[in-house]
This record gives structure tokens, sequence and C-alpha cells, in this order.
């Protein structure tokens, strides 16, 4: 089963999390930053956690799943 667009964009505004993380690299005589855009959702339904981690995958988004210990 995939979410549609539409569904997930709701539970995004619901429960999820937009941010930034950056790192520092160091490469040769210079320094830099990656900026690397995050999104998180975090519930206690892993069921449908799985579900939304497809429905990423199919619209070609990356997805890490970690079950939470309550």
């Amino acid at each position: 089963m995939v979410y549609t667009a539409e569904w997930l964009a709701g539970l995004i505004v619901g429960e999820g999390c937009f941010s930034l993380s950056v790192n520092q690299l160091r490469q040769s005589k210079t320094d830099w930053l990656r900026i690397t855009p995050v999104f998180a959702i975090s519930m206690c339904d892993f069921e449908v956690m799985e579900k939304v981690g497809r429905s990423f995958e199919y619209y070609g988004l990356p997805v890490y799943l970690r079950a939470r210990n309550e």
C-alpha cells in the first residue's frame, strides 16, 4: 500500500519536523560546511511508519526507520 501525497502531507503537518544538519568537513587546506535538509516523523505506531517508509521510497525519497523504546 502506498499513501497518497495528500495523506502524507497531512501526516507531515501533524507529526513531522524539518531541520538542517550542519557538519564541518576538513579537507586539505580549507574547511567547509555541509548543510543537509532533514525530515523526521516520530510516532508510536510502527506499522504506520513502515507504510509511510514504503510510500516515501515509492516517491524516490530515502528512508531510515528506527523503533523507539517506550
